[in-house]
């Protein structure tokens, strides 16, 4: 017996992961943290328990990891 076209749960086309302004808020965010963590001193760097080449690695990433 089939179940009526009416009846079967409607899949969801986009997911909130991939929604296109979910993802570009994303991308924004991760650009404008990278900027404050490379313009942090050493000191705030320390303070948050990260190195210099750890900052600047980390900033580095491609937006998409």
């Amino acid at each position: 017996m089939a179940i009526p076209v009416s009846f079967r749960p409607q899949p969801r086309h986009l997911s909130l992961a991939f929604h296109p302004f979910t993802w570009l808020a994303r991308v924004w965010r991760q650009r404008r943290e990278n900027a404050q963590l490379l313009s942090m001193t050493d000191r705030e760097l320390r303070d948050i328990g990260i190195t210099r080449y750890e900052a600047q690695m980390e900033s580095r990433k491609p937006f998409w990891r």
